[in-house]
């Protein structure tokens, strides 16, 4: 535990002298142990500060990371996010600054979505989707409004005539007019097409109210270098009295404006029942195909007398509807909902095979009848009728004396050209060819001479009361008169009684048809119905007294 040292001091024969110094080696070391301790001391110190000096270095750049990072998380969640724009580093500035302005430019964008998805792109009005939720919330909050509902009349014609682009600026200057009318009208609407509405913070629209907003909204347009004077049909609805839910109050408007659109009403305000009888015709309009595949549809058959020989000359054929939960469905009614939903082919293509089967079936039985069938308006335009009524006959061995056509006059004035090229063709396989209901259209004599018409039928409003009405039968005198000069038949239809019958033959009518005769019956009851029949022996004239 001791160093040592040895030296020699002298060295002779005789004497030797050596000196000999120990010293302690703790001794000896203590001082370097106290600088080691104090250098450990130091390089510890160092490391400490290195290790502090990193973790602020780094704390410093991966902070304002992960801030980014969260924030860019919660923008692609659509969050609103306040971003940090300070920063250590050069680099993540730069990355804050462009996150930043990413921020601003998705929710400019979103903005600009949300816009447009409740607005009309062509003026600038909210639409149907922005009225449902002001509807909403009116009703959650139990205000009472009015909805006043409006469509242009005629606006495809104006477009047709005129241009889609003169439509798209009447269309925009009636959402400027709308949206500058005065109290109470609260915001306006382009709901679909050329239908605008108006939502009012009032329960019911007086009179004077109501009249004074159509006024000004109906005053002529300057579009161009035109004055246009816009035709308007309302439609009305109010909360609560009329529906507690958009759907409910938006719809039943719907039907407002449509029964003003097809009366040609300036306004209509919906009335109890109305809902239920448009759900009636939506599910008649659903189940039509239902009918025809599941045999519901059956022909009746009306006789026709000819008045000179008083024998059946001829059967209209007449088609009804049994529907499974509803029961008798009026034709009136399906056949009209059949041409507005563009469902009347489907009807026609099975009513004219039903009949050329009936008819042949009675052939097959000895009877050679003639039956006559009625058209829609969609199928005397139709170019391919008279090829598909050609193959028909062909097919089920009849002759064209055994078919006939009817049409009503209103079904022939929509398209004058496309329904006389088709009356044309039917008139040249050698069918008969009628026009029905006459005298309740807009047609004259003068317009239907030129179409291949055989025979005229009456409507039967002139003909019910006929043996009372000097009108009516002033009417129906000239009528049988001027179809008579231009070579033209005359059926009178709505016969009800005996009185009637005889008038009419006296007034030289050339056929009669009505409930006198015959109700329409089933084609099974043809037969004996006309084996049990006697010809009918029309009353003499009255002679005049002197």
């Amino acid at each position: 535990h001791y160093l040592a040292y040895s030296s020699s001091l002298l060295s002779t024969e005789q004497y030797q002298a050596h000196v000999l110094i120990q010293l302690s080696r703790d001794e000896l070391l203590s001082a370097y142990s106290r600088l080691q301790w104090q250098l450990f001391g130091i390089v510890v110190l160092m490391l400490l500060l290195t290790l502090a000096a990193a973790l602020w270095s780094a704390r410093s750049i991966s902070q304002p990371l992960i801030a980014l990072a969260q924030a860019a998380q919660r923008i692609g969640r659509g969050e609103p996010m306040a971003l940090p724009k300070e920063g250590s580093v050069a680099e993540t500035q730069q990355l804050a600054s462009t996150l930043y302005t990413m921020q601003e430019a998705i929710a400019k964008r979103e903005a600009t979505l949300l816009h447009q998805s409740r607005h009309d792109r062509l003026t600038n009005l909210p639409n149907r989707l922005s009225a449902v939720e002001d509807i909403e919330q009116l009703v959650a909050k139990a205000y009472p409004f009015t909805l006043l509902r409006f469509s242009i009349n005629d606006f495809r014609d104006i477009n047709d005539t005129f241009g889609y682009e003169l439509g798209d600026h009447l269309l925009v200057a009636l959402g400027q007019c709308l949206q500058q009318l005065p109290a109470p009208t609260h915001k306006a609407y382009r709901l679909d097409g050329d239908e605008l509405m108006l939502l009012i913070r009032q329960a019911h629209l007086l009179d004077n109210q109501r009249e004074e907003m159509m006024t000004l909204i109906s005053e002529p347009i300057r579009l161009d270098q035109s004055m246009i004077t816009p035709s308007l049909s309302a439609g009305e609805v109010s909360y609560p009295e009329h529906g507690n839910s958009a759907r409910l109050l938006l719809r039943r408007s719907d039907i407002a404006l449509d029964q003003a659109r097809r009366h040609r009403y300036l306004h209509m305000r919906y009335q109890d029942g109305q809902d239920e009888q448009h759900l009636r015709q939506l599910m008649l309009i659903r189940d039509l195909q239902k009918a025809v595949d599941n045999n519901e549809l059956w022909m009746a058959y009306q006789p026709k007398v000819d008045t000179s020989t008083g024998r059946v000359c001829q059967f209209e054929a007449l088609m009804r509807w049994r529907h499974p939960t509803l029961g008798f469905v009026p034709p009136d009614e399906f056949i009209e909902l059949a041409e507005r939903s563009g469902n009347i082919g489907l009807l026609s293509d099975w009513m004219l095979s039903h009949v050329c089967e009936q008819l042949q079936h009675w052939k097959q039985a000895g009877r050679h009848l003639s039956v006559a069938i009625n058209l829609s308006a969609s199928d005397v335009t139709d170019s391919k009728l008279a090829l598909h009524l050609h193959e028909l006959l062909e097919s089920y061995g009849l002759t064209p004396d055994q078919l006939a056509v009817e049409v009503t006059e209103s079904a022939v004035m929509q398209d004058v050209e496309a329904a006389t090229r088709t009356l044309l063709a039917l008139s040249d396989m050698g069918l008969k060819i009628a026009v029905d209901d006459y005298g309740t259209g807009y047609s004259s004599l003068a317009q239907l001479k030129r179409l291949p018409v055989n025979e005229l039928k009456i409507d039967k409003s002139f003909v019910l009361k006929l043996d009372s009405q000097e009108e009516d039968q002033t009417i129906v005198r000239s009528t049988i008169e001027m179809g008579h000069n231009l070579g033209v038949r005359i059926v009178a239809e709505g016969v009800e009684n005996r009185a009637t019958a005889d008038l009419l033959k006296h007034l030289h009518c050339d056929y009669l048809q009505g409930y006198w005769i015959s109700k329409p019956m089933p084609a099974q009851d043809v037969a004996p119905w006309l084996d049990a029949f006697e010809p009918i022996n029309f009353a003499p004239p009255l002679m005049p007294s002197h």
